[in-house]
C-alpha cells in the first residue's frame, strides 16, 4: 500500500526553507516544525501565511497539499499537487504526481489514480513507492470489477428467478382455469348425455306400464267412476229435458216411469239420456 506518512516525510525533505524570502522561510519552517508534530492544521494556517508572501513558489503549494492530504481534504490537496508537479525538478514531480494518486484514491478515482502513478513513474522510473501503488491499485480495480460483475450478476440471476416463479404461478393459474373447465364440460356433458336421457326417458313410462298392468282395477274403478258421473250428467239432463217438456209430455212421461219396474228404471234413464235433447221453450 502507499505510505502517507513517507509522503509528507518526503515533501519536507525536498522542500525546504532555504532560497525562500526571509518572512517566507521563516512561516515554512515553522509549518514544517508542526507538521512533523502532527499538528496539521496550525502547519496548515502557517503554509498559507507563507503562501501569501510567495503566491507562485511551487513547493509551498506542494507542502500545504501534504497538510490538506492529512486532513483529509482530498480535493483540495489534489489541487495543489496539480500545480507543484509543474516544478522543473523531474524528482519533485514525480513526488506531486505520486501524492496526486494517493489523493485520487482516497477519493475513489481509481483509473485516475492509476494515471498519476505512471506519470510519477515516467519522471522517477525507480520510485518504488510508486511501482507498488500502481500495482496495488490495479489489483483493486480488478477486485471490485469482478464484485461489481458478481453483484450483476446475483441481480440478474434473482430477477430470472423472481419472472420464472412468476410465470411458473401464471402457468399453473391458467392450468388450474383449464382443469376447472374441463370438469365442468364433463360434467354437463354427463348431463346432457343422450343414453342418459333416453334412458330417463324411458323409465317413466315403463313405469307407467307397470303401474297399469299392476293395478287394472284402478282403471276398470276409474270407468266405474266415469259411468257413475255420466249417469249423474244423464239425471240433469233429464231434469232439463223434464223442464222442456209440455206439461202433456210430462203427465205421460210420469205415468211411464211409474209403469217401469225397478228393475228396468235404470235401462229407461239410459235410453232416455242417449236420444235428442229438447230444445228450451221460450215459455211453458
Amino acid at each position: 500500500m502507499w505510505r502517507p506518512s513517507l509522503i509528507a516525510i518526503i515533501g519536507l525533505a525536498v522542500f525546504a526553507s532555504t532560497g525562500f524570502a526571509e518572512s517566507a522561510s521563516s512561516a515554512v519552517r515553522e509549518a514544517n516544525s508542526l507538521y512533523l508534530q502532527g499538528k496539521y492544521d496550525e502547519a496548515l494556517r502557517k503554509y498559507k501565511n507563507a503562501q501569501v508572501e510567495s503566491p507562485a513558489d511551487r513547493r509551498i503549494m506542494y507542502n500545504l497539499g501534504n497538510a490538506q492530504y492529512k486532513l483529509g481534504q482530498y480535493a483540495s490537496a489534489l489541487s495543489e499537487y496539480s500545480n507543484s508537479a509543474l516544478l522543473e525538478d523531474s524528482k519533485a514531480r514525480a513526488q506531486s504526481h505520486y501524492n496526486a494518486g494517493n489523493a485520487l484514491y482516497r477519493m475513489g478515482k481509481l483509473e485516475d489514480a492509476v494515471e498519476q502513478y505512471l506519470e510519477a513513474l515516467k519522471n522517477d522510473p525507480n520510485d518504488e513507492d510508486a511501482k507498488y501503488n500502481l500495482e496495488f491499485v490495479r489489483q483493486e480495480m480488478r477486485r471490485r470489477m469482478n464484485e461489481q460483475q458478481k453483484r450483476q450478476q446475483e441481480q440478474k440471476d434473482k430477477e430470472k428467478k423472481q419472472q420464472d416463479q412468476k410465470q411458473q404461478g401464471k402457468e399453473q393459474h391458467e392450468k388450474n382455469d383449464q382443469q376447472q373447465q374441463s370438469d365442468q364440460q364433463k360434467d354437463q356433458s354427463k348431463q346432457n348425455s343422450p343414453s342418459q336421457q333416453g334412458t330417463n326417458g324411458q323409465q317413466k313410462p315403463e313405469q307407467g306400464k307397470e303401474q297399469s298392468q299392476q293395478n287394472p282395477s284402478q282403471t276398470e274403478q276409474g270407468e266405474q267412476a266415469g259411468g257413475s258421473e255420466e249417469k249423474s250428467q244423464g239425471q240433469m239432463s233429464q231434469g232439463a229435458d223434464q223442464g222442456s217438456m209440455s206439461r202433456e209430455n210430462v203427465q205421460r212421461w210420469l205415468d211411464a216411469v211409474e209403469a217401469e219396474s225397478a228393475n228396468n228404471m235404470k235401462d229407461f234413464l239410459g235410453k232416455r239420456q242417449s236420444g235428442q235433447v229438447v230444445a228450451t221453450p221460450k215459455d211453458w
